[in-house]
């Protein structure tokens, strides 16, 4: 799992063996790993210790950088680094091949800041990855609240375009009712009713990925899913989609940036004071977002101050932010922990 930016937005990228492996964390728990992957490159030739910053983590998910948000961070790393942070990778349903998310973490309370490192047991799933992946744009999965959705929406999004009716894009995906609680890591003996299963994961996740994502859940006879039986017992799931037309998803967008606004304006308007054309500051803070944006002006600014930018301002601004990661930017200044 990788991710890069893409016309804008943070573009995820995960090996489908990843995908499907069988783990189950909560949504703030799913959140720092997003964030942690965020500054890994699917390209890169190794992992390394990185500094997560809890504010980033907020503004990606469209979150509020409060004492509480920075409370269940922390809860976060607490749940990555005991048993809840582990994942079966196996394909073999009765096989167990436990590997860790994390090896590493470092937490300073108060701080706002996370040294993470992923453990090298998942490396091949996350960096050089060649085939057999899937890609999606953060910005689609941000406004989940169910625990199950970000699931859901990656193994739907692993079958997009490779469905019965190639026409307008359908797709779909059949679950086995043993094979999807698997998934979804429930534990035995958990959601034993159908009833249970529907009201507390499968259709709040639909539901979230149907109204937030680019993701359009088609249903069957007014259920989110189509249940199949054998017999007079529910089978096996089949969950039928298509890709939400583009006005739908800038809808959708809009409606949920517009609580950055006064963020972005900030950080445009720094921007053009430093002598950035307003053009070129909305098209900065539209593909890197308004935190980076800022937290680099600060850094080349502290710079200039130091009598260490040599070149034009404004080239060093565009150099730092499109050459190196914040991380090093802020570890310059803050240390690395």
């Amino acid at each position: 799992m990788s991710a890069d930016d893409d016309k804008g937005g943070v573009l995820v990228t995960k090996d489908n063996r990843l995908i499907e492996a069988r783990y189950k964390l909560t949504v703030n728990e799913q959140r720092l790993v997003l964030g942690l992957a965020s500054m890994v490159r699917k390209d890169d030739e190794d992992f390394k210790d990185y500094v997560v910053h809890v504010e980033d983590i907020a503004e990606l998910f469209g979150m509020e950088n409060s004492n509480s948000f920075n409370e269940k961070m922390q809860d976060a790393v607490n749940a990555l680094m005991d048993d809840r942070g582990s994942l079966n990778i196996s394909t073999k349903p009765n096989e167990i091949e436990k590997v860790r998310w994390v090896s590493y973490a470092k937490y300073v309370k108060g701080s706002g800041k996370i040294l993470m490192r992923f453990d090298k047991s998942i490396k091949d799933f996350m960096i050089q990855i060649k085939n057999q992946f899937t890609q999606y744009q953060l910005s689609a999965i941000r406004q989940f609240k169910s625990t199950y959705a970000i699931r859901f929406y990656e193994l739907m999004a692993m079958k997009r375009n490779m469905g019965k009716g190639a026409k307008d894009g359908f797709f779909y995906r059949e679950f086995e009712i043993a094979e999807l609680k698997s998934y979804l890591a429930i534990a035995e003996g958990e959601y034993k009713l159908l009833a249970d299963l529907k009201r507390r994961a499968i259709e709040p996740a639909l539901k979230e990925i149907n109204e937030f994502s680019d993701i359009e859940i088609i249903k069957h006879k007014n259920e989110w899913a189509e249940y199949v039986k054998q017999g007079r017992a529910v089978h096996k799931i089949i969950i039928r989609a298509k890709p939400k037309k583009q006005r739908q998803m800038d809808l959708i967008e809009q409606e949920g940036s517009k609580s950055k606004d006064d963020g972005t304006s900030k950080a445009q308007e720094n921007l053009v004071k430093a002598g950035v054309s307003i053009e070129t500051a909305k098209k900065w803070v539209t593909k890197f977002g308004s935190k980076r944006v800022e937290r680099n002006l600060a850094y080349v600014l502290a710079e200039k101050k130091a009598g260490k930018v040599k070149t034009s301002l404004i080239g060093y601004i565009c150099s730092d932010l499109h050459l190196k990661p914040l991380r090093t930017a802020l570890d310059a200044i803050c240390g690395p922990n």
